[in-house]
């Protein structure tokens, strides 16, 4: 019996939030003073797509984004328009001769487009959010509820949206906390109050796990009866070593996650061959690795390609790890490594078949061989 083996280390970048304090001042502007130094940013919301195709159930797809754009127009410090397919196309060619001002007034810089589905009483909506002219999504949002529901499912959605758009926002050359914009309560006497703090996310605004609950220690898996897994990462004191052998104390301690399931040939069935896997995390880093037995001897693996991003690796015995970032199952980003160390990554959109090649974070890969199979072993910079 041969056995394989492969690790997987994807960095994150770590993002620490604190609070803003100011003092008060008294108001000595004009309202002139008060408006905006450059048009606020443009937000075009796109009508939802059906996705139960039943017609009956059209008729939400436009409620939903006049909803939304409702919503989002009572930002201070943004615009929000419904539009159609046709006029955003119109919209974002922007003429040669059309100045920078004009075309930011004119023209949405995000446009959100989105889903709604419905079987039996249980609705789900998805929000997207994608820059105007591009493809890739920026954010996406989810919400599961029932249909009787379908106004607070709403609400929630458009929560989740303004909390994210008032980060984009901040984040923008020029922004401050300050409204950029006057309100009809303005007046010239009076004082310039504290920023309004906001609220974290209440439980109820925060998407469930879509699947079986979460497993309790020392489990590292779930699997329900429909096949679905929720897995837990474990925590790491340390960092892990990208050397090519898997030989330290968690791998003897922390369980693995196994019993994988087939998706080629025999969509399913227990896989032919027995995988053990690990997702550890520091404040730096995520590792994800994986041990993998073969029956075969070594002489008949399919491992004979070193480029990096060719065509060819899907073809060859491998071990690959997709991440749903946006927790949508049809965009994420895949890492994929054979038995001597050839790699690819690839951005995966609206579940296209071989996603984007030419997507290249900076990361490692190491493999090795232990008693009859491989160790491997990844590192990634995001």
């Amino acid at each position: 019996m041969t056995r394989r083996a492969a690790s997987l280390r994807l960095s994150v970048p770590l993002f620490l939030c604190g609070l803003l304090t100011m003092q008060a001042t008294p108001l000595r502007a004009t309202l002139q003073e008060f408006a905006p130094a450059q048009p606020l940013p443009l937000v075009g919301v796109l009508p939802f797509s059906n996705l139960s195709g039943r017609p009956a159930d059209d008729w939400m797809g436009v409620g939903i984004a006049e909803t939304i754009a409702t919503g989002l127009n009572a930002l201070d410090n943004l615009r929000a328009t419904r539009t159609d397919p046709l006029e955003t196309e119109t919209l974002t060619s922007v003429s040669s001769d059309m100045s920078r001002e004009a075309a930011d007034v004119a023209h949405p810089k995000w446009i959100i487009h989105g889903s709604y589905q419905l079987l039996g009483d249980q609705l789900r909506l998805i929000a997207r959010i994608t820059e105007a002219g591009s493809t890739a999504v920026r954010q996406s949002v989810t919400v599961d509820g029932i249909l009787a529901d379908l106004f607070s499912l709403q609400d929630r959605l458009l929560a989740e949206l303004q909390r994210t758009f008032e980060r984009e926002v901040a984040r923008m050359p020029g922004t401050t906390t300050e409204m950029s914009r006057p309100r009809e309560s303005v007046t010239p006497s009076l004082a310039l109050s504290p920023p309004e703090q906001v609220a974290p996310p209440s439980p109820a605004m925060v998407s469930v796990i879509d699947g079986p609950p979460a497993p309790e220690a020392p489990a590292t898996m779930n699997r329900d009866a429909n096949g679905r897994a929720t897995v837990r990462a474990v925590r790491l004191d340390v960092p892990l070593q990208l050397d090519g052998t898997l030989d330290e104390a968690m791998y003897a301690t922390v369980q693995p996650m196994r019993d994988f399931i087939q998706q080629q040939p025999d969509s399913g069935f227990p896989a032919s061959e027995a995988t053990d896997a690990w997702i550890f995390y520091d404040d730096e880093a995520i590792y994800v690795a994986a041990r993998l037995w073969e029956s075969v001897p070594e002489s008949q693996w399919i491992a004979n390609e070193m480029q990096r991003d060719s065509p060819q690796l899907i073809s060859n015995d491998g071990f690959i790890a997709v991440f749903d970032t946006f927790y949508d199952r049809r965009n994420g980003f895949a890492f994929r490594v054979n038995p001597i160390g050839g790699f690819n990554d690839i951005q995966v959109t609206d579940e296209q078949c071989c996603g984007n090649s030419d997507w290249n974070p900076i990361w490692n890969v190491r493999t090795g061989r232990f008693d009859g199979g491989v160790d491997a072993r990844n590192g990634d910079t995001l």
